[in-house]
């Protein structure tokens, strides 16, 4: 099968949630939880399906584990990011001046950020399934795109 894995997923499962972030136990708990589960989750859809993005949605990881919130060293992100690159497993669809307007098209009719829209607008019609924990996606814009929409650790999270 060929999916969208949203970078929230990729996100959980590498950075470890830090104990001393959170002031709640059971919010702490759940982190840690996803952040296992997306582990296991990422590494059976690297050995299972084929996993679809755009360059943009590359740009993206490399931000959100390198600069945002708790940072990865950076050598270690520009090495991630590298290996998804190169990976057989992974497809990367260039983001042209068409998937751009459409995406700003759709940001602009739902009120939904345009990054959600230059991550999935160049591969959807390669993709059977998008793999979320954003709440975004259950927007009616992405339900209209027909493309089944499952969310593997059960949490959502707006961002």
């Amino acid at each position: 099968m060929n999916v969208f894995v949203d970078t929230e997923i990729w996100s959980f499962a590498q950075k470890v949630p830090a104990k001393e972030k959170f002031m709640d136990k059971l919010k702490y708990e759940k982190f840690l939880k996803a952040h296992i589960e997306a582990k296991s989750f990422l590494k059976k859809v690297l050995s299972e399906e084929i996993i679809y993005m755009s360059l943009h949605q590359v740009a993206e990881i490399f931000h959100v584990l390198g600069f945002r919130g708790f940072k990865l060293p950076i050598d270690f992100v520009t090495e991630y990011v590298n290996a998804l690159i190169l990976s057989e497993r992974v497809i990367k669809i260039p983001v042209t001046i068409n998937h751009f307007q459409e995406a700003l098209k759709l940001s602009k009719e739902s009120g939904i950020h345009i990054w959600d829209f230059l991550c999935i607008i160049p591969i959807k019609e390669y993709i059977d399934r998008i793999y979320t924990v954003d709440k975004h996606f259950l927007h009616k814009t992405f339900q209209k795109l027909g493309i089944k929409i499952e969310n593997p650790l059960k949490i959502w999270i707006k961002v």
